[in-house]
């Protein structure tokens, strides 16, 4: 006999906001390009180092439900890449590193604005430790549908929840 299973979502609130818990971590993840042929034998698969943001969030049914976003550009980039519209307003972006670092209140855009003139203002091993000593840090921010279908969070809308009892 064949078993039905109830779909869930994400729980996202009134406002398009999904609460979590972040945790951050240094990961190894194998990268597979091929040259889009099927017959072909000629598969390129290296290993490349990149970040892990895991956020435990809940569905619709009160269950964990974990989304996961890597970075792979380990570079802080103090110049913005572009701008973009975030309801009524422009926002500055800057590369996926760099805007999880502000988002996270680890870098601040004024410190940027130094390293622009003289980047030896950054220190980037006290960066990187603050970064990776993230661990179940209560956040929220609104997820979008990645070009695979799969939930992944929006890193312009992702804010620190101060109130711990938010989640």
């Amino acid at each position: 006999m064949a078993i039905i299973r109830l779909a869930s979502n994400l729980k996202i609130d009134s406002n398009g906001y999904v609460s979590g818990l972040l945790t951050v971590k240094e990961t190894i993840q194998t990268v597979i390009n091929s040259n889009g042929d099927k017959r072909s034998l000629m598969v390129d698969s290296h290993d490349k180092e990149c970040i892990e943001l895991s956020f435990a969030c809940e569905n619709t049914r009160n269950e964990p439900f974990i989304i996961k976003t890597l970075i792979f550009g380990l570079t802080v980039n103090p110049e913005p890449t572009g701008k973009t519209r975030e309801g009524s307003k422009s926002v500055t972006t800057y590369n996926k590193l760099t805007t999880t670092l502000i988002r996270l209140d680890i870098l601040t855009k004024e410190l940027l604005e130094k390293a622009r003139k003289d980047i030896s203002v950054l220190d980037v091993e006290t960066i990187m430790a603050q970064l990776y000593a993230i661990k179940d840090l209560p956040v929220r921010f609104k997820p979008q549908k990645n070009k695979n279908n799969f939930w992944e969070p929006n890193l312009l809308s992702l804010e620190i929840l101060h109130d711990e009892g938010a989640i």
